[in-house]
């Protein structure tokens, strides 16, 4: 089963709607951020997930960021 799902993300204090692609395999939720290449994660539960997106969705960012004020 696969669905899009428009969440909302509180990331460095700022608030973001992102779209994500989240899907259930064997037990485990799973996420793909399209908008952020690269920015996969998955959880043991739909909340866990939700977690999981947070802190990975805020790492992406921050690399991203740290990349550009090097270039």
């Amino acid at each position: 089963m696969r669905a899009i799902d428009v969440t909302e993300f509180l990331v460095s204090d700022t608030l973001m709607k992102i779209k994500v692609l989240i899907w259930q395999e064997d037990d485990v939720w799973c996420a793909s951020v399209s908008a952020l290449p690269g920015c996969h994660t998955w959880g043991e539960s739909y909340e866990h997930l939700l977690e999981m997106l947070e802190d990975a969705i805020g790492g992406w960012l921050e690399v991203a960021s740290e990349r550009e004020a090097f270039s």
